[in-house]
């Protein structure tokens, strides 16, 4: 029966290490891997220093440790001398695969420099991983602890060397073992914190399950991954815990792995056959941007207003200037008389509108800068809500959530959920805050 192997992917080379290149191949080995049910467990990078690679080995706890990049010919290529002083054994040249490299040589009609003859070194005892696309030695070594293998940086060589010569050795040592599974849930309008104490208790419990929160300007995920000793197994033991996460976020969740708030809010206003009106002042048109993101928007989507002047709001909107005189224009007064007006213009079923302090100035004691008005209203129900939210970033920043919150806000209203009432300040406030 094959064995569950976790692994580490160590990323060698300075150039890395200072932010010169971005590891890809660590992306890419640890989504390969959880094809074959290998959990990546860390991704390390180091500098081509024989004293930051041999700690690095040693303080490996993974079964699988696959090294990639400083297998070059140059002195600062120091993967293949770092793992055989790890291993205290000495490098050897491979007959066979110098006789390769002198052939690619000779077929360019290149001399061949003296230091390529070190690619073909490995350390005794160590399985050769044949290079077919460079130049470059790969191997895999097993200490009766751990499995270390050395594969190239460059991505083309790697990713072949991969899958034809390290996944075949690791099979024929039976370590690769059922599949691994990874679903999201995307969520909007609680803090991070506040959904991590909701689903707590079903984060990491188990070796083979993982439960964890991203968060990304306001959308916070709940990432989901479960290994299983085939596919079926793993997606039903995701799936239970999914069920569960969904259960307890409620209509925090607005859809799963790839889908984005916009599209969510599409498919709503779809199936309740809505037409969507929007009225835009601080905001300046980005609700109507994100929500034409989506193919097929004008399906549901009428149009828009972006009133940023008071003059606008009242001209294009008929929200009366006494309204605003007495309210200022940043109120729920103005953001419900600005969605009426946007619903009446459009002869929408549903509108929104945005009105706010983006900053970085304008903010005042008890409208700073981060705060806005968000109305819906609901034509056919003639029944307007506003909410106030506070965010604490720069400007785009401010407007991004502010778009984002009045999605979800309609979204809410939409669905019918009450939770479109209970749209806590603190919670959306506290989003902001936390990531900004």
């Amino acid at each position: 029966m094959a064995i569950a192997v976790d692994a580490l992917i160590l990323a060698v080379g300075s150039e890395i290490v200072s932010g010169q290149f971005v590891n890809t191949n660590a992306a890419w080995l640890a989504a390969a891997l959880a094809e074959r049910g290998v959990w990546t467990r860390r991704h390390v990078a180091v500098p081509d220093r024989m004293e930051d690679i041999t700690g690095a080995l040693a303080a490996a706890r993974e079964r699988l440790v696959i090294c990639t990049g400083g297998i070059g010919p140059t002195r600062d290529d120091l993967t293949r001398d770092a793992v055989a002083a790890f291993l205290g054994r000495p490098l050897l040249r491979d007959a066979a695969f110098l006789s390769h490299v002198r052939s690619l040589f000779a077929r360019r009609a290149h001399p061949m420099p003296a230091n390529n003859e070190r690619q073909a070194d490995i350390p005794a005892g160590a399985e050769i991983l044949w290079n077919h696309r460079g130049t470059a030695a790969g191997f895999l070594a097993d200490d009766g602890k751990k499995l270390i293998a050395a594969l190239p940086g460059v991505p083309h060589e790697m990713q072949a060397m991969f899958s034809g010569g390290l996944l075949p050795a690791l099979e024929r040592r039976s370590l690769l073992s059922g599949r691994i599974v990874t679903g999201y849930l995307r969520c909007f309008g609680a803090s991070e914190s506040r959904m991590d104490e909701m689903i707590a208790d079903l984060e990491g419990e188990r070796e083979d399950e993982s439960v964890g929160i991203l968060a990304s300007t306001g959308v916070i995920s709940v990432k989901i991954a479960c290994r299983g000793e085939d596919e079926a197994q793993a997606q039903a033991r995701a799936l239970a815990i999914k069920q569960e996460a969904r259960r307890r976020l409620g209509n925090l969740v607005f859809g799963e792995d790839d889908d984005t708030l916009p599209a969510a809010l599409g498919r709503a206003l779809l199936e309740g056959g809505h037409r969507l009106a929007l009225a835009e002042s601080c905001t300046g048109g980005l609700v109507a941007r994100l929500v034409t993101s989506v193919a097929g928007a004008s399906r549901w989507f009428v149009g828009g207003v972006v009133a940023y002047a008071n003059e606008a709001k009242s001209d294009l909107l008929d929200v009366p200037a006494a309204l605003i005189a007495r309210h200022g224009a940043v109120s729920a007064e103005v953001a419900q008389a600005m969605a009426r007006g946007a619903a009446a213009r459009f002869h929408a079923t549903i509108s929104a509108a945005t009105t706010g302090v983006a900053g970085p100035d304008g903010g005042t004691d008890d409208k700073p800068v981060g705060c806005c008005f968000i109305a819906v209203h609901d034509a056919r129900r003639d029944a307007t809500s506003a909410r106030r939210v506070l965010f604490t970033g720069d400007r785009a920043w401010n407007q991004d959530l502010f778009a984002k919150s009045t999605l979800n806000l309609i979204r809410l209203s939409v669905v019918g959920d009450q939770a479109a009432k209970g749209s806590e300040v603190g919670g959306l406030g506290s989003l902001a805050g936390g990531l900004g």
